[in-house]
């Protein structure tokens, strides 16, 4: 699972561009894996997956309200083809998809977006995370937080990490 809190723009930032922030998954480069963020353009805001390997968007949402310049928590879980995605704990849509079966995690951005508390982990904690939204700073388990203060990004950026770590027996790569 990948999370992080993103805030799109500021209120003074509606122009007639496409400003986007984006978690990233099951990635292996600048054009490959799931990108679940949130849009604004001049005319509308939603949250979106996008299939960047495929170039298509699997699953639209344009009945949440969203603001410019307001905090969300975006958690995608990726449990083998299945992928959920949850804005502030609640869930937006699931959408099942073979495309990309593995990779690593990062962050994609358009314009202005503010970033913080970007975190990998594993399905079972994202589920208690995805809970009990009030304790995101809560890194106790196995959620491993990468950057832990806010940073703002202008521009289009993809960081990709590899987290690799042991659970039980066996390695697993998200």
């Amino acid at each position: 699972a990948v999370s992080a809190k993103v805030t799109v723009g500021a209120e003074n930032d509606r122009e007639a561009r496409t400003i986007v922030g984006a978690i990233v998954a099951r990635t292996s480069g600048i054009s490959t894996g799931y990108e679940f963020g949130i849009c604004h353009t001049s005319t509308e805001s939603y949250v979106r997956l996008y299939d960047r390997t495929a170039g298509k968007e699997l699953a639209r949402n344009n009945d949440i309200t969203l603001e410019m310049g307001k905090e969300y928590l975006l958690t995608m879980v990726c449990e083998g083809n299945v992928i959920t995605c949850y804005v502030d704990g609640v869930m937006v849509f699931t959408v099942t998809d073979d495309t990309n079966p593995s990779g690593t995690a990062g962050l994609r951005t358009i314009g202005t977006v503010y970033l913080d508390d970007f975190a990998v982990s594993t399905p079972e904690y994202a589920a208690r995370l995805v809970r009990d939204v009030p304790k995101t700073g809560d890194t106790q388990g196995n959620m491993i937080p990468l950057f832990g203060s806010m940073f703002a990004v202008s521009g289009i950026v993809l960081i990709a990490i590899v987290i690799v770590w042991r659970r039980s027996k066996e390695t697993e790569k998200i």
